[in-house]
C-alpha cells in the first residue's frame, strides 16, 4: 500500500471523549511528530503503520519521532505499529501513561564497525551520562523522561539499538514485553526506583561479540540498571546472550560526587540471564541487592558484584562459566543455596591495591576491605576451583556439598571450614601459613595433617525469599528445544541476526585448504547452484541451518555460488576467492624496551636465531598465551612470508594484528601499525599484474593477548 503522508497531529484533550482512532488504517509516511496531551484518554491506533523513513533508507540514517506524548496524566496508546524513526514514542512529563500492544521494530541503529576479525572501540557504547538525557543520542524505541506510575505491556522492539529507555520515572510496572535483537539495550533504566519488571523477553541484545575471536559486549545488556535506581523488581525475565545478561551500576553520584546512595535494594528473581559475552549479572558499588534463583549459564563471570555490601546470592544455577560469582572488595555477602556446576572458579573473592578508586568519594567514606562472608549450604560439581580467596578475612564455609572439585579451597587468610559434606578433591590448597580452621566435616578422602576444631562456629541460617507478586504471564523463558549458547550469537553489521530469515555467514569465501560457510535460518530447504569448475560444495541441499565445506583444486582465482531458498524464491549469489599457499613463518625473541614500547632495533631480532617456526596454510593466530612451548608469552616477534601466483586485477589485504604489524608486497609497506594495540583491523587495496607476489609479514607482541591474521582477496568493488 503506498503511504500516505501526515503533515502534523496534534491533540490536546480535556474530559470530553477523546476519538477512538487517529488515522486511519494503513501505512503512514510522517512528516512530523503525532503530538499527544491531555488526561483520561485512550489513543487506539489500530494496527495503523506509522513509517519515519522513506524505503531504502540505512539505519543510521532514520530521523524523527512517531508519537510524542507531552504532560499529562492517563493516557493509553495502543496498537501503533512504528518503524524507521530515530525514537518510535518518546513521552515527556507524563503520569500514568500506557502503552500497550505497539510494534516498536526496526527503528534507529548505528551501523558496527567491528568485523567477525576484530573489534572497533568507536562501537562501545556509554551510558554512565544521562542527567541531560544524553542516552537520546542513541535513542530507543521507547523513551520514557519523568513518567511516574507508567504501564508498559504487550509490546514488541526488534531490530533496533535501544528498547526501553526510562529516566526519573518512579512506581512503573513492565511485564509480557518482547525487546530482543538489538543491538544497545533491552531496557535500561536510569534514576528510576520502585518499578516492577516482569516476564519480558531481553534476549539477544548484544554487540562486541564474535564466537571464538573476542567476548565484550561493548557495554550492550539485556537490562541496565544506573545511577541510583533502586528497590527494583526484575522476575521472570529472559535476558539471555546478552553483552550482559543484568547490567547495574551505582552511578557518578556515588563514585564521584557524594560516596553515598547507590542503586540498592534490588530483586532479580528467577530471570534467565545465560549465555552472556560478558557478565550475567554485573552489580558494583551498591548495598542490599538479592539475586535469588536465576539462571546463570555459559557467562565470562556469572555474577560480578565488586564493591557490593550486604548482597544477598541464594539459589541460582550457576554453570560452565569460567568464573561463578566473582566479588572484589566485597563485604558482609551472603552467598547460599546456589548450584555451581563446571565453572573455571565456582567463587573468587579478593582486595587488591586499587589507589585510584580508593581517593574518590566512595573510596573515602565505604568499607573497601574484603571481608566478612557466609558461604552456606552450596553445592559444587565439577568446579576446577570450588573457593579462592585472595586478602580477604572472616568467610565461613558452612553446611556446603562439594561432590568433586580440582581445587577445594584456594586461601591463606583466617577462615571457618565446617561441616561440610566433601567428596574427590585434588588439592586442598589452604595456603603457606595455614590459618584456616578445619571444623567438623563429612570427608570421603581426609586430608592429612588437619587439626579439626572440637565446636564449630554457628553461623545464622537467612530466611527463603519469598517469590514476588508480579504482573504478566507470559512465557518468557527461551522453549525446550530452542538455539541456546554463545556460538548462537551471530552478530551483522546492524546487530544480532534474530533467525527469522536465511543468512549465509561468512559472506566472502576465502578458500585455503577448505572452507566452511553457515547457511542459518529457522527450518525451510537450500539448494546449491552454480559452482563453478574446480570447486566442490557439499552437501549440494537439505534444510536450515546447515554448515557447508567448500574446497578449491587451483588457487588464485575468484568463483561464486548460488544458494537456492525455494521456501523464499530467492537466490543469493556468495563470492569467493581460492588460494594455496604455503607460510613460513618463524618466532624470535626481543626484550623489553619499557611498557608500551615496539622493540629498539627490529633489525637485529629479525636476524637473531628464531626459537621456533613452522609451515602453514594460513595466517589465524589468536594467542592467549604462548605461540608454542618453545616461544615466550609476551615480548615476541613473528616473521611470515609466502609467494603467490595470481591473476591480474586489484586485491584487498585484510589484517587483525595485536600488537604491532607491517606488510610488505613485493617489498613494499602496504600496511603499517608500530604500535601497541588491542587486536585491530587494517586493510589495503592494490593493483597486481599476473605471475608471482612475494608477501611478508612482521609483527610484535609486548604483553597480555596476541593477535595475528591476514586475508588476501580480490577487492569487492572490482
Amino acid at each position: 500500500m503506498r503511504a500516505a503522508a501526515l503533515a502534523s497531529l496534534t491533540l490536546a484533550v480535556s474530559c470530553a471523549v477523546a476519538p477512538e482512532r487517529l488515522i486511519g488504517p494503513g501505512v503512514h509516511l510522517l512528516r512530523e511528530p503525532i503530538r499527544i496531551t491531555g488526561t483520561n484518554r485512550v489513543f487506539d491506533f489500530a494496527g495503523a503503520t506509522l513509517v519515519g523513513s522513506p524505503e531504502g533508507t540505512a539505519a543510521d540514517a532514520f530521523s524523527g519521532t512517531a508519537i510524542l506524548v507531552e504532560g499529562g496524566r492517563d493516557i493509553t496508546i495502543r496498537n501503533a505499529r512504528i518503524r524507521g524513526f530515530k525514537i518510535g514514542i518518546h513521552a515527556i512529563g507524563v503520569e500514568r501513561l500506557t502503552i500497550e500492544g505497539c510494534d516498536l521494530s526496526g527503528n534507529w541503529r548505528q551501523r558496527l564497525h567491528s568485523t567477525p576479525e576484530a573489534e572497533a572501540a568507536e562501537d562501545w557504547l556509554y551510558g554512565h551520562q544521562n542527567d541531560d538525557n544524553e542516552w537520546l543520542r542513541y535513542w530507543a524505541g521507547l523513551y520514557l523522561d519523568r513518567c511516574p506510575g507508567a504501564t508498559i505491556s504487550g509490546n514488541q522492539g526488534h531490530e533496533g539499538q535501544n528498547g526501553i529507555c526510562m529516566t526519573r520515572s518512579d512506581g512503573c510496572r513492565i511485564f509480557d514485553n518482547d525487546f530482543s535483537f538489538n543491538s544497545g539495550w533491552g531496557l535500561a533504566m536510569y534514576r528510576s526506583s520502585r518499578n516492577v519488571v516482569s516476564h519480558n523477553k531481553f534476549d539477544w541484545c548484544i554487540r562486541g561479540y564474535s564466537h571464538g575471536v573476542y567476548s565484550r559486549g561493548q557495554d550492550s545488556t539485556g537490562i541496565l540498571v544506573y545511577e541510583q535506581s533502586s528497590d527494583n523488581v526484575f522476575a521472570y525475565n529472559s535476558a539471555t546472550h546478552g553483552g550482559d545478561g543484568f547490567f547495574l551500576w551505582a552511578g557518578h553520584e556515588t563514585l564521584d560526587r557524594t560516596g553515598e546512595g547507590g542503586c540498592n535494594r534490588n530483586l532479580l528473581y528467577r530471570n534467565d540471564f545465560s549465555h552472556a559475552a560478558a557478565n550475567g549479572i554485573e552489580a558494583t558499588f551498591s548495598v542490599g541487592n538479592r539475586f535469588i534463583e536465576n539462571r546463570l549459564e555459559e557467562c565470562d563471570h556469572g555474577i560480578w558484584a565488586g564493591y557490593s555490601t550486604e548482597t544477598r546470592i541464594a539459589g541460582n544455577y550457576i554453570a560452565r562459566c569460567a568464573n561463578g560469582i566473582s566479588i572484589e572488595h566485597g563485604n558482609r555477602n551472603t552467598i547460599d543455596g546456589n548450584a555451581f556446576e563446571g565453572n573455571g572458579i565456582a567463587i573468587n573473592l579478593w582486595w587488591d591495591e586499587d589507589g585510584d578508586l580508593f581517593k574518590t568519594a566512595y573510596g573515602t567514606k565505604r568499607n573497601v576491605m574484603s571481608e566478612w562472608y557466609w558461604i552456606d549450604g552450596n553445592s559444587f560439581r565439577g568446579d576446577r576451583t570450588a573457593i579462592r580467596l585472595r586478602e580477604t578475612s572472616q568467610v565461613w564455609i558452612r553446611a556446603n556439598n562439594f561432590v568433586k572439585a580440582g581445587t577445594l579451597f584456594d586461601g591463606s587468610e583466617f577462615h571457618h571450614i565446617e561441616e561440610n559434606n566433601i567428596g574427590d578433591f585434588e588439592n586442598l590448597a589452604v595456603g603457606p601459613e595455614e590459618r584456616v580452621s578445619i571444623g567438623r566435616n563429612w570427608w570421603k578422602n581426609p586430608p592429612l595433617k588437619i587439626d579439626r576444631l572440637e565446636e564449630p562456629v554457628k553461623t545464622v541460617a537467612q530466611a527463603p525469599i519469598p517469590a514476588p507478586k508480579v504482573d504478566g504471564k507470559g512465557a518468557a523463558f527461551l522453549p525446550a528445544g530452542a538455539l541456546r549458547g554463545r556460538a548462537e550469537i551471530i552478530m551483522t553489521e546492524w546487530g544480532p541476526y534474530d533467525f527469522s530469515r536465511p543468512l549465509i555467514t561468512p559472506n566472502f569465501i576465502s578458500v585455503g585448504s577448505e572452507a566452511t560457510v553457515r547457511l542459518l535460518g529457522r527450518g525451510g530447504r537450500f539448494e546449491i547452484q552454480k559452482v563453478p569448475e574446480g570447486i566442490e560444495v557439499t552437501p549440494r541441499g537439505g534444510t536450515l541451518p546447515a554448515t557447508l565445506k567448500v574446497t578449491a583444486s587451483g588457487s588464485g582465482r575468484r568463483f561464486a555460488i548460488g544458494v537456492y531458498f525455494p521456501d523464499t524464491g530467492q537466490t543469493h549469489v556468495v563470492p569467493g576467492f581460492a588460494l594455496l599457499t604455503e607460510w613460513n613463518v618463524r618466532w624470535h625473541r626481543w626484550e623489553s624496551t619499557g611498557a608500551g614500547k615496539p622493540p629498539a632495533d627490529w633489525e637485529a631480532v629479525k636476524a637473531s636465531d628464531p626459537l621456533d617456526s613452522a609451515k602453514l596454510s594460513s595466517l589465524d593466530f589468536r594467542w592467549p598465551g604462548k605461540p608454542s612451548e618453545k616461544v615466550p608469552a609476551d615480548h615476541f616477534a613473528t616473521i611470515a612470508s609466502t609467494e603467490v601466483d595470481l591473476e591480474a586485477g586489484a586485491y584487498e589485504i585484510r589484517t587483525v594484528s595485536d600488537d604491532g604489524i607491517r606488510v610488505r608486497v613485493d617489498g613494499k609497506v602496504v600496511i603499517e601499525d608500530w604500535t601497541w594495540h588491542p587486536p585491530k583491523a587494517h586493510s589495503a587495496n592494490v593493483v597486481l599484474e599476473a605471475g608471482k607476489h612475494s608477501i611478508e609479514v612482521e609483527h610484535f607482541e609486548i604483553d597480555g593477548y596476541a593477535q595475528l591474521g591476514l586475508v588476501l582477496r580480490p577487492s569487492l568493488a572490482r
